[in-house]
């Protein structure tokens, strides 16, 4: 709901349409940012889904072995209880029934015909595991890296900063002018950001947060955008 509703705050502020078949890439690669900078960083996350992966990791591994260690026979009735198999006996036991010899020798070849070896039901589990251990490396990397940011940020709001800073990149982005930010007066990088706040459910007021942001943007930030 967070990157729907940060689509919307881009085509309010920006006029950019995220549902456009010509719609910028960059739209959904700053709303993607700005999300994954707030819940990543939300304060335990890194902690708890890094420990959480592990465990899946060693629960997946430990499942491998005991599917490996099953009773050979126990395994090869299991490889005959998939649908495709159990579809192909099924058919061999009609073609028995109606006397038909061709479709009896049709069926049977079916039904005994070696399958290859991925088919199997516990050769696709393994692999179904390998490929979910594989895929969790990309989280565990960014758990372990708001876990490392988590116990060296001091502070007081890392989760509004950051977001902040994204934020700042985006409207420069989208803009090509250096946001601002004066105490008392309503600029158009302070309303965008109240509206990223409020999408994303932070309530830190915007001062600190948004001047640190701007001061985050380069001289060299500025002059690639310009020129790009």
């Amino acid at each position: 709901m967070s990157v729907y509703r940060l689509h919307q705050i881009f085509a309010d502020h920006f006029g950019v349409d995220a549902h456009a078949r010509d719609a910028p890439p960059e739209v959904d690669q700053f709303a993607m940012r700005l999300s994954r900078a707030r819940w990543s960083l939300e304060k335990g996350w890194g902690r708890s889904v890094d420990a959480e992966i592990a465990g899946i990791i060693e629960d997946a591994r430990r499942l491998q072995a005991r599917v490996a260690a099953l009773d050979g026979y126990a395994l090869a009735r299991a490889r005959r209880s998939v649908p495709e198999v159990v579809e192909a006996h099924r058919r061999l036991d009609a073609a028995a029934a109606s006397g038909d010899a061709a479709a009896l020798l049709s069926a049977a070849a079916d039904a005994c015909r070696p399958r290859p070896q991925e088919a199997w039901v516990d050769f696709a589990a393994m692999a179904a595991l390998d490929a979910l251990v594989e895929a969790l490396g990309a989280p565990a990397e960014q758990a372990a890296q708001a876990r490392a940011a988590e116990a060296g940020d001091r502070r007081k709001d890392p989760v509004a900063h950051v977001v902040a800073e994204q934020a700042a990149l985006a409207f420069l982005h989208f803009t090509g002018e250096k946001p601002g930010y004066w105490n008392g007066s309503t600029t158009p990088f302070a309303r965008f950001l109240r509206d990223v706040f409020d999408a994303l459910g932070i309530k830190t007021e915007l001062r600190a947060p948004a001047i640190a942001a701007i001061h985050s943007i380069s001289a060299i930030d500025v002059w690639r955008r310009k020129n790009s």
